[in-house]
């Protein structure tokens, strides 16, 4: 099957999603993700510098996700030991 071009029509044979509850999009995590989408360059070749404001986009999804269930059982789950690479 070939795509549509139209991203509000999923002509997938197996669609990934059957539903989605869009109440979830006005939460913490998916609004400083969506800040994120734009502070990165798509071309690999080029260059990418990172402003303040980038910066503290990211930081504030990192605060976000951290706060989130998911998260706290994967840090449960590590036993609570934190790695930086």
């Amino acid at each position: 099957m070939q795509a549509s071009g139209d991203r509000t029509l999923d002509l997938a044979d197996r669609p990934l999603f059957y539903r989605v509850n869009e109440e979830k999009f006005g939460g913490p995590t998916y609004k400083s993700f969506m800040r994120l989408l734009d502070n990165y360059v798509v071309n690999t070749r080029g260059t990418e510098e990172m402003t303040e404001a980038e910066a503290r986009e990211i930081n504030e999804f990192l605060d976000a996700i951290v706060a989130t269930e998911p998260m706290a059982i994967a840090f449960d789950y590590i036993g609570g030991r934190v790695y930086l690479w």
